[in-house]
């Protein structure tokens, strides 16, 4: 794993806030997310730019990030079959409401 540092930066305190807040409701630490933003802009920089380096620098990133190439494969191949599939969608809350039923049979039979 490569080493970690920090990074500081300034941010006003609303935005700090709503950004929080929008993480937390989808379960996501602040970091988690600007390390997945700053991942997408490298990313997205080094396939649309001209930038040979900053190329380079992702495709250097991006085998150290992929650490078991047969599980990425694996992984990809499934987030493919799982956008292909046209079965209906079921809606979060839906799903949410089902498995609290099932853990609530579960809690109540011991």
């Amino acid at each position: 794993m490569a080493k970690e540092t920090t990074f500081t930066f300034r941010v006003d305190d609303e935005l700090k806030a709503a950004f929080t807040r929008a993480a937390a409701a989808h379960d996501r630490s602040g970091s988690q997310l600007l390390r997945d933003f700053m991942r997408a802009y490298i990313r997205d920089t080094a396939r649309t730019g001209s930038d040979q380096a900053l190329r380079e620098d992702w495709q250097a990133y991006d085998s150290v990030a992929v650490a078991n190439p047969d599980h990425d494969a694996w992984f990809r191949e499934r987030v493919r079959e799982g956008l292909a599939d046209s079965r209906p969608t079921i809606p979060h809350d839906q799903v949410a409401a089902e498995i609290r039923e099932v853990i609530e049979r579960v809690v109540n039979a011991r």
